[in-house]
């Protein structure tokens, strides 16, 4: 098993923990267990929304991924996958087809749409895409172009996301994190 999707699982179980954590603590509900493992529990025991990555790509490859996330969780964030729209950058088309995948899964699914992530800064990570290791223009040009980026990317998606992480990792240089 490659070590991502183990990890997958593994926060897969410790969400299952928490939420029977906040499930027991119900006051309304603190003694009914019977239906604690029923399709919709995890979605049902808290007054916010508990949701999971969506990584289309597992749906594929693991039923349990699949159907753990679908009937298990209200709400879910896009992961790298939204984050790669633009590999080529500036004079280029952006692609995308793998986030309008993930909102057609929210809306047939009925569930809450995160988006991940408009800026990622933490730049050493392997999905960055290349042509911001290669910039060569000012500081004003790459502010415009992401910027631009952005207001695409917000404006295509109005109203079909319920929220983003607009930044990700943007102290890690700062504070000595990382990798």
């Amino acid at each position: 098993m490659n070590k991502f999707l183990f990890k997958i699982k593994i926060a897969f179980f410790f969400l299952i923990v928490l939420s029977a954590m906040m499930y027991s603590c119900k006051k309304e509900n603190t003694t009914n267990f019977d239906n604690f493992y029923s399709p919709t529990s995890l979605a049902r025991s808290a007054s916010f929304p508990v949701g999971c990555p969506y990584e289309p790509h597992f749906y594929a490859i693991d039923s349990a991924y699949a159907s753990i996330s679908k009937n298990e969780f209200n709400s879910i964030t896009g992961t790298v996958e939204m984050y790669v729209l633009w590999p080529n950058g500036p004079g280029t088309d952006i692609d995308f087809t793998k986030t309008d995948l993930a909102v057609e899964y929210a809306r047939t699914n009925k569930k809450t749409l995160n988006g991940h992530v408009l800026a990622w800064y933490y730049f050493g990570f392997e999905y960055a895409c290349p042509w911001i290791f290669n910039f060569s223009g000012t500081k004003e040009e790459f502010e415009e172009i992401y910027k631009t980026y952005i207001q695409r990317v917000v404006r295509r998606y109005k109203g079909k996301f319920t929220s983003y992480n607009v930044i990700n990792e943007a102290v890690n240089d700062i504070l000595g994190v990382g990798e």
